[in-house]
């Protein structure tokens, strides 16, 4: 195997290509210890320690970090991890890692969403957002159920349709044709139902 290319990717590290393909992201500083130089042959142990132990170690680390800031799903961690350029079986041993350990669980995830945004978004929208985030149809309706089962979880699109109408401003009264129809697709692009928006429009008490 030979060092075909090495490419700095910023200040401190670079990307390593053997046999003309990329094989991984280095920090210059572990040059040295790995014998990394260009057109040199990298040995067999030095290869497999920097996938089997260097690189994961990192990727543990930093999934750490990340998520010592804020909540990931899996899917936004290994977005993360690609734009590190970490390889596919390490991205795979880091996830696997925090997931056994409790630190990326998608339904966990979903319900504290739901929890969070209960009184301001619609469920169809909290749903969709999360598979924005790359959460699975399976672990959105598992985690939405224990939701439901949950004290205090309903959520109440239609007060939520009223305080946006009041914030806007608008009057059902005096709002024209025109005027109504923009008012309802807005609020069915936020996922409520045109049933909920209808009612609200013509029970106008708010």
């Amino acid at each position: 195997m030979i060092i075909t290319d090495i490419v700095p990717l910023d200040k401190k590290r670079s990307r390593i290509y053997i046999d003309f393909k990329f094989a991984f992201v280095l920090y210059k500083g572990e040059f040295k210890e790995y014998n990394i130089s260009l057109n040199s042959e990298i040995s067999r142990a030095s290869y497999e320690a920097i996938l089997t132990k260097l690189l994961p170690k990192r990727a543990k680390l930093r999934g750490l970090a990340l998520l010592t800031k804020k909540p990931y799903t899996e899917k936004q961690l290994r977005d993360k991890y690609d734009e590190g350029e970490y390889p596919d079986s390490v991205i795979d041993e880091a996830i696997e890692y925090l997931k056994g350990f409790g630190y990326i669980d998608d339904v966990k995830y979903c319900l504290e969403f739901f929890e969070t945004y209960k009184e301001t978004r619609s469920l169809a929208r909290m749903k969709n957002d999360l598979r924005g985030k790359g959460v699975s149809g399976k672990d959105i309706e598992k985690a939405y159920r224990s939701f439901e089962e949950s004290e205090d979880s309903g959520i109440d699109e239609e007060s939520q349709i009223r305080r946006i109408l009041t914030k806007k401003r608008f009057n059902p009264d005096e709002a024209d044709y025109t005027e109504r129809q923009k008012m309802i697709a807005s609020l069915m692009r936020k996922g409520y139902s045109y049933d909920a928006i209808s009612n609200c429009i013509r029970n106008s008490d708010f």
